[in-house]
């Protein structure tokens, strides 16, 4: 008698599970901010989708230096597993471009190649989808 009950509720949680499409969990990523550092120092730092601090002034036909990028929870350093990686999107690459640093996952380097003004954005990836987008960073190319 036992057994049949045990079947009988099995075979009524399959059919109830059944009318329902599965839906796979939704990951969320506790990551709300960025800092970009250079030498140590940070250039950029961004909280809340708001830009806080901004010192990133590109020179004319140059590379900056390398720009190390750590992300944030509310101002504590998040850190991604193995599988996140960075990316990068410049507004207007004719003013400015941004390229991975091939030995480094989070630092990038950026080339001022025209005077002017555009924005890029930061994006911490896995599998290719964002799990974090900053706002629109502005940055300027000076002589």
């Amino acid at each position: 008698m036992r057994v049949l009950l045990a079947f009988l509720a099995f075979f009524m949680a399959i059919q109830c599970s059944k009318d329902e499409p599965y839906k796979p969990p939704v990951e969320t990523f506790p990551v709300n901010g960025v800092t970009l550092f250079v030498n140590g120092q940070a250039l950029v730092v961004v909280e809340q989708n708001e830009v806080l601090m901004n010192n990133l002034v590109l020179p004319l036909d140059a590379h900056s230096p390398q720009i190390e990028v750590i992300f944030t929870d509310d101002g504590e350093p998040y850190i991604a597993d193995q599988s996140a990686t960075l990316g990068l999107e410049v507004a207007n690459p004719e003013i400015a471009t941004a390229s991975l640093v091939p030995s480094d996952t989070f630092k990038f380097v950026m080339h001022g190649k025209s005077i002017g003004q555009t924005t890029f954005q930061v994006r911490l990836l896995y599998s290719n989808n964002p799990g974090y987008e900053s706002p629109n960073i502005p940055v300027s190319v000076s002589n």
